[in-house]
């Protein structure tokens, strides 16, 4: 088709239905064809305008659809991890629901957070969680230690990633320290001696059983309860056991032991272990006999009487919990200026203040608990 035909077809289509931003763009050598005067230098500037307009319409949506840059949120990307050795555990629920409270208080940053645990308690299967969840985005941990040198190497290469970990319960021992919510281990040791002596009117003998070849926290109770026992003078250890925190071998060393020395006074236990082997029908002492223990869980209670318990030694489970998780979500949001650690002061709990505890123990695992008390 000429040139001029098809110019006399569009021309008053050009001229009369497209825009000015449209015939800025029609070439000098086709202008006079389509009947459009000279292209002014403000009509340049009009195509040069529709252009970077044009190009903006295609870039800004795709910005605009993107999530907002943490730092202009004040959050930062993923969450928070509080993670137990396991659901069959006895203090998870203390933990967990302390933890879930503490999310729950109102502040000035906050960020997600995933409360959880194995099934059963194992080691292999909370480090396996613990990856998982680092997989999943976690950059903050919080951790009940099932076993500190098994864990070691997990928490090591999270830290060398970035990944802020506060302990709880065990300390783990690494060349980066990590902040550490747990028990005042020397504090349970001399809060054993008293109790002890108190038992024993202030003279007398016994045996001390600890896990102190699978434990660092029995170690250093086990130490203090001994220099504690020393400045007595009045109280002697005649007897000392490893029992591997093995529940079994734990009573079987404490009954052979009192039928070779009927007229041992008390045992130091720096565990529970004895008494979390169950019910077999009789007391694990005689009469003459007491025991001390650390850690009064719910399935210890029915031993202050069955067992001849005079008292267990305590921690305030659910600050260590509290503080445990507030620095974790600190250290996170990076509003801790200097993480401090946590050591609990020892309770003793004896069977006159067994139904005190009982019901800050059912306050603790309630989702509505008062933390004032």
């Amino acid at each position: 088709m000429p040139s001029c035909l098809c110019a006399s077809a569009v021309g008053p289509w050009v001229r009369g239905s497209v825009g000015p931003c449209l015939r800025a763009f029609v070439p000098p050598c086709l202008r006079a064809s389509f009947g459009l005067p000279p292209r002014s230098p403000s009509a340049s500037l009009v195509a040069l305008s529709f252009v970077a307009w044009s190009l903006a319409a295609l870039m800004f949506p795709a910005i605009g659809c993107r999530q907002k840059p943490d730092s202009a949120t004040g959050q930062p990307a993923g969450f928070m991890g509080v993670v137990g050795v396991g659901q069959d555990d006895p203090l998870w629920p203390v933990l967990r629901q302390t933890a879930l409270r503490v999310y729950d208080e109102p502040g000035p940053t906050t960020m997600p957070m995933r409360a959880t645990a194995p099934g059963a308690r194992s080691v292999n299967a909370q480090r396996h969680l613990i990856e998982r969840l680092h997989k999943d985005g976690m950059v903050a941990l919080c951790v009940q230690v099932t076993d500190a040198e098994a864990l070691r190497g997990t928490l090591e290469k999270l830290s060398g990633q970035g990944v802020r970990i506060v302990t709880m319960m065990r300390r783990v021992k690494s060349s980066r320290p990590y902040v550490h919510s747990g028990p005042d281990e020397g504090a349970i040791g001399r809060a054993m001696a008293q109790a002890l002596r108190d038992a024993l009117d202030g003279r007398g003998t016994v045996a001390v059983l600890h896990a102190d070849s699978v434990s660092d926290e029995s170690v250093a109770r086990h130490r203090a309860l001994i220099e504690a026992l020393g400045s007595f003078g009045s109280v002697r250890i005649i007897l000392d056991y490893d029992c591997r925190a093995d529940p079994i071998l734990a009573r079987r060393l404490i009954r052979d032991t009192m039928r070779r020395y009927p007229r041992l006074g008390g045992w130091a236990v720096t565990g529970n272990w004895p008494l979390r082997a169950g019910d077999d029908g009789e007391p694990l002492v005689p009469a003459t006999c007491r025991i001390v223990a650390v850690d009064p869980f719910p399935a210890t209670w029915r031993c202050f009487e069955q067992d001849r318990v005079f008292a267990m030694i305590a921690s305030d489970y659910e600050r260590i919990a509290a503080h445990a998780v507030t620095t974790c979500r600190s250290l996170a949001m990076g509003t801790a200026s200097m993480p401090t650690s946590f050591a609990s002061p020892a309770r003793a709990v004896r069977a006159e203040t067994l139904e005190a505890f009982k019901q800050d123990w059912q306050r603790w695992t309630s989702r509505s608990a008062d933390r004032s008390k």
